[in-house]
């Protein structure tokens, strides 16, 4: 089985959104917060930065299976059934937090 590298349909929008860090890193910052006034803990502890995210994006990959290469190595219709379910679900397994906003949205097969 091989797989082509993913490529966007559709051109994509990166956004740049802002990202605010409060919260310890390590045990000295956690011993400090924990004696801290409640004003000192707000600011000292303050990590600020950037991330750029795609909100959208809609990819088109390419799949072989080549047929002669199977019968040599026994690649059969277990295999393909097995195949259709981990592309199905491999977004699941990618980002499980996301799950529900990636997804496969169509699995095209054909014979040439």
């Amino acid at each position: 089985m091989q797989l082509s590298f993913a490529r966007s349909v559709e051109s994509i929008v990166p956004l740049e959104i802002s990202i605010t860090r409060m919260a310890a890193t390590n045990e000295a910052e956690k011993k400090k917060n924990e004696d801290a006034s409640g004003d000192d803990q707000r600011t000292e502890n303050r990590t600020m930065g950037r991330k750029y995210i795609v909100p959208y994006g809609f990819y088109r990959a390419h799949g072989f299976v080549s047929a002669k290469l199977s019968e040599r190595t026994g690649f059969g219709d277990a295999d393909i059934a097995f195949l259709w379910d981990a592309l199905k679900n491999m977004s699941n397994m990618i980002a499980r937090r996301r799950a529900e906003e990636m997804a496969a949205r169509k699995l095209v097969a054909s014979r040439a």
